[in-house]
């Protein structure tokens, strides 16, 4: 991983503060989607995997 420019958070900082501010209302969706809290759980922690892993710059748009 690269070194964030001075006065830029880490990507690590930045997926963070992404789960503290998103994850209730993902798990949330998920949970209505699925019917079920593991599996909604399941859902959240691969899509936060998923993110922390990925190559993709944090300000690529998503496809629409």
């Amino acid at each position: 991983m690269n070194q964030p420019i001075l006065g830029q958070r880490s990507r690590g900082e930045l997926i963070t503060e992404l789960y503290d501010t998103h994850a209730a209302g993902l798990f949330a969706y998920c949970h209505d989607q699925l019917g079920d809290p593991g599996a909604a759980g399941t859902a959240l922690a691969a899509v936060f995997a998923a993110v922390a892993s990925s190559d993709a710059t944090l300000s690529a748009r998503p496809p629409r």
